[in-house]
Parts: structure tokens; sequence; C-alpha cells
């Protein structure tokens, strides 16, 4: 694993490691007992947030932020792939390419935020 140092935690700290396969490649994901302690300051100081469709949330001091639509501009992309994927002959390594290809696209678009 790159820049991570497992030596951190004891072999009793990781209760459970899952191998998971994914499109660009293996990972392993791990199960840590570990107590988390995080400080809170209160600032006295309350705000409003409004999650909507048009902007992506509005606070109460009226700033708006645009909402994103990754998955719209994402899709776009990916049906052009599916139309090249189809296109290409079963068995082929043309085809394995655009197949690789278009699963990238989609787990780029599932790691989308």
């Amino acid at each position: 694993m790159k820049g991570y140092d497992l030596h951190f935690y004891s072999v009793e700290q990781i209760k459970r490691v899952r191998i998971v396969r994914r499109s660009d490649g293996y990972y392993a994901q791990l199960c840590i007992d570990v107590e988390r302690k995080v400080r809170h300051d209160f600032t006295e100081q309350v705000t409003g947030i409004d999650l909507g469709l048009e902007h992506f949330y509005t606070d109460a001091a009226g700033n708006q932020v645009d909402n994103p639509r990754y998955l719209r501009k994402s899709e776009k992309y990916l049906k052009r792939l599916q139309k090249r994927l189809s296109k290409k002959a079963k068995g082929g390594k043309n085809r394995e390419k655009a197949r690789q290809k278009l699963a990238k696209q989609h787990l780029r678009i599932s790691r989308q935020h």
C-alpha cells in the first residue's frame, strides 16, 4: 500500500481485512479498532443550509453554490464509450481495451463527489 504505515497499528487492532478488485487494480480494506477523540469548540454561531436542485446549497447569509452536476457531464462520455465498445468484434483485443476503458470510466463516476 502506497503512503500508509501499517506498523502504526498493532495486530490486535486489525479486526478484518477485505481484498477488493476494481477495474484499476486490487485494494486491501482494513477494519481497525481505534477510538477517535475529536474536540469541538463551540463558537456560538448558528447557520442554516438549504440544499436544492438548482443550487447545490444556499447558506443563511444568502451565498449560493451551483450544482456541479458531475453525473450529467460524465454520462455523455460514458455513452460514447459504450457505443465504441458495442462496435468492436467479440473476442478481439480492441474490444478488451474498450471494455477496460469503459470500466475505468464507471469507476471514476462512482468516486465523484
